[in-house]
């Protein structure tokens, strides 16, 4: 359904960018694919992911559509829907847009999604525009999302796992916890996407000074924080 909406496929980009890749391993039947698949970079540091061209983090938060407070329990019900007069209803909180359905009228909104602490997403069903977690993302129902997602925490996926497909900013910093790790468990994937990434920000008028992140598909920050 993207099809007439996406650029030109771009060369293949890392898989995962890492302050220390010492920290990612992998088990049993995972796979990372990218080319090259792991890269270094030790200048990765906090502000790498607190601020995006000339918009931070807690600027896109205060604009969010969608605010999911802290200690909300878990969500399975993502799913587009219609006002009354058969237009996108954006007020719905867990309307996430329609990124399949190319005639529904909720295809073309992405909107900004903010959790106030940890999400827990246990459903099957999908979302799109960019996703902000203060806390750690939980994903265990298979959910697609498509855009921009940025995680505070740690991303930590179980059973059918969830997908991400667009750029998916992990912190992971070690001050959080003791237990700091982001694991990927089950069938989860974490996909690089430049039109999930392009239509995100095209379809929403906040994001006209965010640069593109178009360098990688996962971007963990595990080692940052201490330094």
């Amino acid at each position: 359904a993207w099809n007439a909406d996406c650029p030109p496929l771009l060369d293949p980009v890392a898989g995962i960018v890492a302050k220390d890749t010492s920290f990612v391993e992998v088990f049993g039947s995972g796979e990372i694919f990218g080319e090259p698949k792991k890269v270094e970079d030790p200048t990765i540091g906090p502000e790498s992911f607190g601020h995006f061209g000339d918009v931070t983090f807690e600027e896109l938060a205060a604009v969010a559509e969608k605010v999911i407070p802290a200690g909300h329990g878990p969500i399975n019900n993502t799913a587009p829907k219609l006002n009354d007069q058969g237009a996108c209803d954006t007020q719905d909180l867990y309307n996430w847009g329609e990124p399949f359905n190319r005639a529904h009228p909720c295809f073309n909104y992405f909107p900004i999604i903010y959790a106030e602490g940890d999400l827990h997403i246990t459903s099957g069903t999908y979302g799109q525009g960019i996703l902000l977690v203060e806390g750690t993302l939980h994903m265990n129902g298979g959910f697609q999302f498509f855009g921009i997602t940025i995680i505070k925490g740690k991303l930590e996926t179980q059973g059918k796992g969830g997908h991400l497909n667009g750029v998916t900013l992990v912190q992971s910093g070690a001050s959080l916890d003791s237990n700091w790790e982001s694991v990927a468990r089950g069938n989860a994937e974490v996909n690089f996407s430049s039109c999930a990434i392009q239509r995100a920000m095209a379809n929403n008028p906040w994001t006209s000074r965010l640069v593109p992140i178009a360098q990688r598909s996962w971007m963990d920050l595990s080692a940052a924080a201490g330094g």
